[in-house]
């Protein structure tokens, strides 16, 4: 039988679309990491909710049960490079910047192996929201548009002392640091203040 017949008789899945969901096609051997509610990633990280996507990874919610506080784990696809990675190891290597503390850095790395490949994974501090999530038509305050212009342009600037460039500045990419209280609420209690995580159904 040609490849072309097999084809024909077993065609790929696809699956209904769903906004704001990563394409579920996506999850194949070399893709995206089946990930659940209530998994535990790397012995210490349960997967509380989901935080969003992209076309090399997932972003998750979770609790590090060791440190007792909230963090986002990042899971990228299958036996990936993470370019991202080495960027952020140099720019944490380097901390006498005054920019420094504004730039998100790795707090472990690990990986995660399941039915589709191998998945590099690190953990990172959490974030509130994006600036375009947390502004009213993109207007702030005057001080708080400085402090805000300040603190992007020192985070820049220990960038580029670090020999690189972030090509895609804009207001979804820079985030909100989030409240230390954050890190009281058991996860019953953050499902009680911001509700359970939402589900739809998946159709082939």
């Amino acid at each position: 039988m040609s490849r072309c017949e097999d084809d024909a008789e077993n065609p790929p899945f696809e699956y209904n679309w769903i906004s704001d969901v990563e394409t579920l096609e996506k999850y194949k051997p070399e893709g995206y990491h089946p990930v659940m509610i209530g998994d535990v990633f790397h012995g210490r990280y349960r997967i509380v909710d989901k935080l969003g996507f992209g076309g090399y990874s997932t972003v998750w919610l979770a609790q590090d049960r060791h440190r007792e506080e909230y963090v986002a784990v990042k899971v990228g696809i299958a036996n990936s490079l993470s370019q991202e990675m080495k960027c952020l190891r140099a720019l944490s290597a380097s901390s006498v910047h005054p920019g420094h503390d504004a730039i998100l850095s790795s707090l472990d790395e690990f990986e995660a192996r399941g039915p589709n490949g191998a998945h590099p994974c690190h953990t990172m501090a959490l974030a509130r929201c994006n600036l375009r999530e947390a502004s009213f038509s993109c207007l702030f305050p005057l001080d708080v548009a400085r402090a805000l212009v300040g603190g992007l342009t020192m985070a820049i600037s220990h960038m580029h002392s670090c020999g690189y460039v972030h090509e895609d500045i804009h207001l979804r990419n820079i985030l909100v640091k989030i409240p230390s209280s954050f890190n009281h609420l058991s996860v019953k209690q953050f499902y009680e203040e911001y509700g359970e995580p939402e589900t739809v159904p998946i159709t082939r």
